[in-house]
């Protein structure tokens, strides 16, 4: 079941229902922030993972897969994550991942995803460089209020960096019957690598990522002019 561009606006912001789309940070999760926006790049734009709570907040489309005791979510980043719901519990001491050790439930037509045991380094919350720690816990509850959208409401709790759980939730827009999730690789051909910077740029009054003063692109290579490994002094 492919899902394309979601309802709710401004993409990637985890404090998109926030008064002026700031969470409730304690001051280790303010300095985490600021170390983010002034140091770290993006860990999605050096093609790491984004896991959760991120890509529930991403624009990019997904899709689903239901068996007997699994369900896959296939992301467009071309990386997956598999939520077993056949009734195991969560380890005692989890290896921490992107996602999380994630274990499903059913709660009547809700689909209950709680997980825990995440990375605590080379990871955002979310596209505004929002931290999170490895002491993070997230509950996301999945329905489908009709035929044409799936819903998510996504609790998450840090308290190591924020005072309160985040609530978060967005409506995902059906794609059509044809649709698929297609190959993509985050590091081919990837000009803007080496000129990354820290932070997740400009956020714009509407909570938006964004940034200003875009240099243009490179022409594409051709005969004549094969690509630029280096340049000469």
């Amino acid at each position: 079941m492919p899902s394309h561009a979601p309802t709710d606006k401004p993409v990637g912001n985890l404090g998109k229902d926030y008064p002026g789309y700031k969470l409730p940070f304690t001051p280790a999760g303010e300095a985490a922030h600021k170390y983010n926006v002034e140091h770290t790049v993006d860990p999605e734009a050096l093609c790491i993972v984004g896991g959760l709570p991120r890509h529930n907040a991403s624009g990019l489309p997904f899709q689903l897969l239901q068996g007997q005791d699994h369900t896959v979510f296939l992301y467009w980043y071309t990386t997956y994550r598999l939520v077993p719901f056949d009734g195991r519990k969560h380890s005692d001491d989890p290896d921490p991942s992107f996602f999380g050790e994630e274990i499903g439930s059913w709660d009547g037509d809700t689909f209950v995803i709680d997980s825990i045991g995440f990375k605590d380094q080379r990871t955002w919350a979310d596209e505004n460089a929002d931290p999170h720690s490895d002491q993070q816990h997230v509950v996301e509850r999945w329905t489908r209020p009709d035929a044409g959208h799936l819903h998510v409401e996504m609790t998450v709790t840090d308290p190591k960096f924020y005072t309160a759980p985040i609530h978060y939730q967005r409506t995902w827009l059906l794609g059509k019957p044809e649709d698929e999730v297609k190959e993509y690789s985050c590091a081919e051909d990837n000009v803007d690598a080496p000129h990354l910077g820290p932070g997740p740029g400009v956020i714009g009054p509407d909570g938006q990522r964004g940034f200003e003063k875009l240099a243009p692109l490179p022409p594409p290579p051709s005969k004549d002019h094969p690509p630029v490994t280096s340049i000469p002094d």
